[in-house]
């Protein structure tokens, strides 16, 4: 019963992201994984709506910092992928 505890009880919230990620797919189908990935987390976090309770400082800041790091989780991403793409060899 333990290891079972923190289990959802339905399936309701992985088929959200499956229909976001499918109607992703159907409107923009040359959409990259890591961006559609971004699009899903961005929306199912309520970042804008975090963001607008920030001030425009704070807001220009923070989005500047995760511009800078754009190209390193892009790095990670990759990495990633080729580390499970060994792993289906």
């Amino acid at each position: 019963r333990k290891k079972t505890r923190s289990v959802p009880k339905t399936s309701k919230f992985a088929e959200s992201v499956f229909g976001m990620l499918d109607h992703l797919l159907r409107a923009k189908p040359r959409i990259s994984t890591i961006t559609a990935e971004a699009y899903i987390m961005f929306a199912n976090n309520k970042t804008m709506d975090w963001l607008k309770t920030q001030d425009a400082d704070t807001c220009r800041r923070l989005l500047e910092e995760r511009r800078k790091d754009a190209k390193e989780m892009q790095k990670k991403f990759k990495a990633r992928q080729a580390e499970i793409e060994e792993g289906q060899k």
